[in-house]
């Protein structure tokens, strides 16, 4: 499901009333109240919500900048930002953000007006008359995830949040405290089994991109190994295996658009060039070398791999040049022509290889003209997820097989895990290391230590220091609820 434009515009349009969340008073839900009234309107409505998807995540130029994750790379540890962007960026990849920080208050922000548009579909949708039972049924399952979604996000940057699960009225409803962190991840999970009782498995047609059942039952799954619920976890990870997911052979396909929706993707953001429109991804534009001539606009490299993770892929590993380009390395434009890098701003080096593609020869070049979409989950996280549940329920070897699994991808076929000579410790590093490498640049890894409890043992061992867990509450949140919500303990 390509989201399409004009139904974008028109569910916003009926948004954008009242969309800033403790920032503002709402100015009422007469125009929401009025707009739902046939099963058209409630698909409007949740194409909305998911358009949020693809611009809450950090801002560029004072605009959303789709699947860019900054946080996410910042906290991986793969790679360092450009210089431009140390005062913004890199402040929170050394700890040093400030609550006052622009960007902090927008993605708080701007991740609230995805949960009050999922909130209008979950109450106003099953007020809708004549309309088709199953059809209601799966659009409010639909927004039950992608409000679960948009709360795991909030939940890895600020840890417990507040929680709206209503229309915002009046000032008084906006004064919220802050959930604790188990009582989000709780309110989390509840929205996740209304999902799950509600997707389908699949989708056809002009559907298909929509959330699943599968994603429903991944999510849930990671929620349940932050819970530390390690037997269900398993449990609901292993109802996954027998849904028809798999890993695609050729690893850098999933990333230059010629493989989406694959049957690695169990959940992707979807994205599509249109001329004249911000609808394709801006992936290839940020991460494509400064400089080199390799895509339109030049690139602007805004995150530059460091000697570590160039250290972390053993030899042979074919995603290696799947995900970095060395100096001398060649890239072949749309046109035939072949660049080669050497790194002209004197970076580290290294740049991003994942993500970047030329477009078609003499398409319109926006700002967002990549084909690819963005994978919230991919198959491979899910395998590596059961490996880690394995290991937490103590069954080693089980684990290492699940490890095996992404080394013997055709593409990748590496020398497999002998787990007769391994210990738990073995097991543990083997898993981190495999995450790091094929998630490289996915922006998931650094979220991954800390549910794991090691993060900072693991930026310790780097020689990176001041790194904290989370974001701090923004102080504009703070000020406007007067003193209902408290800060983040590491800002105080």
């Amino acid at each position: 499901m390509k989201y399409n434009i004009l139904i974008i515009i028109i569910a916003i349009a009926f948004l954008g009333c009242s969309d800033d969340f403790l920032d503002k008073q709402p100015n009422g839900q007469i125009s929401s109240a009025t707009f739902f009234k046939t099963e058209q309107d409630a698909l409007l409505a949740l194409t909305a919500v998911y358009d949020k998807m693809q611009d809450h995540r950090g801002p560029i130029n004072g605009h959303g900048s789709n699947a860019w994750d900054v946080l996410g790379l910042a906290w991986a540890h793969d790679a360092i930002e450009h210089p431009d962007l140390l005062s913004r960026y890199g402040v929170m990849r050394i700890g040093s953000v400030q609550p006052t920080q622009f960007e902090v208050n927008w993605i708080w922000e701007q991740t609230y007006i995805g949960i009050r548009r999922a909130n209008e579909v979950l109450i106003r949708v099953p007020e809708i008359p004549d309309m088709d039972e199953n059809l209601r049924s799966r659009v409010l399952g639909e927004a039950y995830f992608l409000r679960a979604y948009f709360y795991h996000k909030l939940f890895l940057w600020f840890g417990g949040v507040p929680i709206v699960d209503k229309l915002l009225v009046t000032l008084d409803d906006t004064l919220i405290p802050r959930a604790s962190v188990d009582e989000t991840l709780a309110f989390i999970a509840g929205d996740l089994q209304e999902a799950e009782n509600r997707l389908p498995v699949s989708y056809g047609g002009g559907d298909l991109g929509r959330v699943t059942l599968g994603a429903a039952k991944a999510m849930m799954a990671k929620i349940l190994l932050w819970q530390e619920n390690y037997p269900q976890a398993l449990s609901k990870l292993q109802e996954l295996e027998g849904m028809g997911y798999a890993l695609v052979d050729d690893y850098p396909s999933l990333f230059d658009g010629s493989n989406e929706n694959s049957s690695e993707s169990v959940f992707e953001i979807q994205f599509e060039p249109v001329a004249g429109k911000n609808e394709g991804s801006a992936l290839s534009l940020f991460y494509a070398p400064n400089g080199e001539g390799f895509i339109p606009n030049g690139g602007w490299g805004l995150h530059r791999p460091i000697q570590d993770i160039v250290d972390e892929y053993e030899p042979n590993d074919s995603r290696f040049a799947a995900n970095i380009f060395s100096l001398g390395d060649t890239f072949t434009k749309d046109d035939g022509t072949v660049k080669t890098f050497v790194d002209q701003v004197q970076g580290t080096g290294f740049a991003i290889r994942k993500y970047v593609v030329d477009p078609p020869t003499g398409a319109t070049h926006t700002i967002d003209y990549g084909p690819q979409n963005w994978h919230e989950i991919r198959y491979a996280e899910v395998v590596l997820m059961l490996a880690e549940a394995y290991l937490q329920n103590n069954q080693k070897d089980e684990a290492v097989a699940q490890i095996n699994r992404i080394r013997a991808r055709q593409s990748v076929d590496l020398p497999l895990l002998n787990a007769a000579s391994m210990s738990v410790q073995d097991t543990w590093d083997a898993l981190i290391h495999e995450f790091r490498v094929e998630f490289a640049f996915e922006a998931n890894f650094g979220y991954t230590l800390r549910r794991w409890g090691i993060q900072r043992e693991f930026y310790n061992e780097k020689g990176v220091s001041g790194q904290k867990d989370l974001m701090p509450i923004p102080q504009k949140q703070i000020d406007f609820s007067k003193g209902t919500l408290d800060q983040n303990q590491e800002y105080n």
